[in-house]
């Protein structure tokens, strides 16, 4: 696979076409771009009316990242070509349960870069949702049920912008808040991998959910207690304090073994607790505690590297939360340096969720890389 990859932060987009484009060849298979939400839908326009023969993929960020850093505004562009195929796809009217509605075309964006070669090891679903919809898990169980038999792994993240919980996405020049692009994605040779970085750890504390509901994502009850009660207990809090430490301390959620991170939105009035992720009755949640970042990172790196011998090209995804994190403690230069040095060719961006399999993640990273099996 041949990777190009472009910045410009210039004011003018006309400017940063010209300066960010530069390098990327005449007809890509697959160019994916990230920028402020300001330029984002004029953006959107001009690299459709540049490259109107390949799919261009996008979604506006707080905060996106190359070797240029970490960057609040302009343009990071990336494009692949060569041993690639692409076809990517519009679930529209997210809000609403779609159930089997988008199961023939999503099967159809499969068919175009053939089925019959597509493994979980060669090819991926990627995933841009627009931010603030509230219903990441009913796309991804829309796709995962039509995938989940194929093997094909869905990995991804939301939009995300200066305003909280707003961001839009774009497919072939057009820009949407309220529909989903998935992105079949398949190398004729080589890998893709997929790692998941948490800079949180399990405090020791285990609970049953016994009261919550899933579809609007409040908690009510841990282990048959109100859980705001058990949580000030446990984490030797007034009802006060009771956001300041979940704030530190989020949920992490276990299954089969994992460790899916969710964040608290807010207490509600009823002492409820709202939740940026759904939570299941009669699932398991942990109480979590910060890890420190560079022991974190060594252990992200080498695992990616004991499984590929080399990387041509990354998407990162990394959490608002996380990103307010390493501005707020002085982390982001090593954050973007180390990258930089274990990576080669990446761009990423920061969003309002990660998406991986059936599950919106929060506080967490992911690492979707291309290139050889070691």
């Amino acid at each position: 696979m041949k990777v190009a990859t472009g910045y410009s932060n210039a004011d003018s987009v006309a400017y940063v076409m010209e300066e960010a484009c530069r390098d990327l060849p005449d007809f890509p298979q697959l160019i994916i771009f990230f920028s402020d939400s300001g330029k984002f839908a004029e953006l959107s326009r001009e690299i459709h009316v540049r490259y109107p023969e390949t799919t261009v993929i996008g979604a506006s960020t707080f905060g996106s990242f190359s070797k240029h850093g970490f960057c609040r505004s302009g343009l990071n562009i990336a494009a692949l070509s060569d041993g690639i195929r692409v076809s990517a796809g519009l679930m529209r009217e997210i809000t609403r349960n779609t159930g089997n509605l988008y199961r023939d075309e999503i099967l159809g964006a499969l068919d175009k870069i053939g089925l019959d070669d597509c493994s979980e090891e060669n090819t991926c679903c990627f995933v841009l949702n627009p931010a603030g919809t509230s219903c990441e898990e009913i796309v991804l169980d829309t796709l995962m049920k039509t995938l989940r038999n194929l093997n094909i792994p869905v990995v991804g993240g939301s939009s995300s912008s200066e305003v909280c919980l707003y961001g839009e996405v774009s497919l072939n020049g057009s820009v949407f808040l309220n529909s989903s692009i998935y992105t079949m994605i398949h190398l004729d040779k080589g890998v893709i991998n997929i790692a998941l970085e948490n800079i949180f750890r399990p405090m020791g504390r285990e609970y049953l959910v016994t009261k919550a509901d899933p579809e609007k994502r409040i908690l009510y009850e841990l282990d048959g207690e109100p859980a705001y009660d058990i949580l000030c207990r446990d984490l030797n809090v007034s009802g006060e304090g009771l956001n300041a430490a979940l704030a530190k301390h989020p949920f992490g959620r276990i299954p089969k073994g994992n460790l899916f991170i969710n964040e608290i939105e807010k207490i509600n009035d009823d002492r409820s607790i709202s939740t940026y992720c759904r939570i299941l009755d009669q699932s398991r949640l942990v109480l979590l505690e910060p890890c420190e970042l560079t022991p974190t990172m060594d252990k992200t790196w080498t695992e990616i590297h004991e499984k590929m011998s080399s990387i041509d090209f990354s998407i990162v995804i990394n959490c608002y939360s996380r990103t307010q994190m390493y501005l707020n403690n002085g982390w982001m230069e090593e954050f973007t340096g180390r990258m930089n040095r274990e990576m080669g060719p990446y761009e990423g961006f920061t969003t309002h969720g990660e998406l991986l399999g059936d599950f919106l993640l929060n506080l967490s990273l992911l690492v979707i890389s291309f290139g050889e099996v070691r």
